[in-house]
């Protein structure tokens, strides 16, 4: 997450927000430790996350599909 500053300065802020997911059935976000902000897909479906920094909140949309079967393997062979 990045926080963009009057006279075109940005700082790396991911470290410091706090990230919500508004369907943590189908993804959730890790809000502490080293992967802080890692968004991990759960199931098929939507959900807001929200990223919120000094004051300030950005928002997107993840949309998840369902996992496609592209082979088969039998064994043993």
């Amino acid at each position: 997450l990045t926080a963009r500053y009057s006279k075109n300065i940005s700082y790396e802020v991911t470290n410091q927000a706090t990230f919500r997911s508004s369907n943590s059935a189908v993804a959730s976000i890790t809000t502490s430790g080293s992967t802080r902000g890692l968004l991990t897909t759960r199931a098929a479906g939507s959900s807001t996350i929200t990223a919120s920094f000094g004051g300030r909140s950005a928002t997107t949309v993840v949309n998840v599909s369902a996992p496609t079967v592209t082979g088969l393997t039998l064994s043993p062979a």
